[in-house]
């Protein structure tokens, strides 16, 4: 998103139900750009793994299913220090850790489908 596509006075709520807050509401604009680019980088692998394995492996078992798989990724990154994990990035396991987190909310708040 550029700097001059944003809101500069007061966040801004979409029809999506999106809030836009404005360009340097955290005091730190240069790491807010750092952030919205990570963000950015997991959603993209969100999308990736989502059209792979889509909903049901998430909404088969929910919030706790997630806490289970973010458990997972947490201990591939411990692991990470001293074993080369060949299958997966260090970086996409921090990803698909916000990942989950993110999947964990919409469970929590019954917005995951169920089908």
């Amino acid at each position: 998103m550029s700097k001059s596509s944003r809101n500069l006075d007061s966040p801004e709520k979409h029809e999506e139900g999106l809030v836009r807050f404005p360009y340097g509401a955290s005091g730190d604009p240069e790491l807010e750009d750092k952030m919205l680019s990570a963000f950015s980088e997991c959603y993209q692998l969100w999308c990736e793994r989502h059209r792979k394995y889509g909903r049901l492996n998430i909404s088969k078992f929910g919030e706790y299913g997630c806490l289970v798989r973010a458990s997972d990724k947490l201990e591939r990154l411990i692991n990470s220090r001293h074993v080369d994990c060949a299958d997966e990035s260090v970086e996409d396991s921090w990803k698909d850790l916000l990942n989950y987190a993110a999947m964990a909310l919409l469970c929590r708040r019954g917005q995951w489908p169920t089908s």
